[in-house]
């Protein structure tokens, strides 16, 4: 089970129908959490699309399949150290950067 099937959208505005059934949103949930990106007929995030956790302060801003993060895409947290690379199943994995608050910074391939 994804973590994004816990929460309840509480508002979502739908702009645009786009190609292949995704849907271009805005929404909320109740926990405070934004997502503006897109979803498919089932309301599940597909494409690019920005999350943004708003208890951690945490962006991700990236590619999903099925409210996974996968693909390309670029993870920042409130402390400052941020990721950015390849995504499998919602985990870094692949080539990627990860930069930490002291600038010290890690290139390479990340596994699951």
């Amino acid at each position: 089970m994804s973590y994004f099937s816990h929460f309840t959208i509480i508002f979502r505005f739908c702009c645009l129908i786009e190609n292949n059934n995704l849907r271009s949103v805005s929404e909320i949930d109740r926990a405070g959490n934004i997502y503006i990106g897109q979803i498919d007929n089932n309301g599940k995030k597909q494409g690019h699309g920005v999350f943004i956790w708003a208890e951690l302060g945490m962006i991700f801003d990236g590619q999903w399949k099925d409210n996974k993060k996968v693909g390309l895409g670029e993870l920042k947290w409130s402390d400052g150290h941020w990721y950015k690379g390849e995504w499998k199943d919602d985990e870094r994995s692949g080539l990627g950067v990860m930069e930490w608050p002291n600038k010290q910074r890690y290139t390479g391939k990340f596994h699951i």
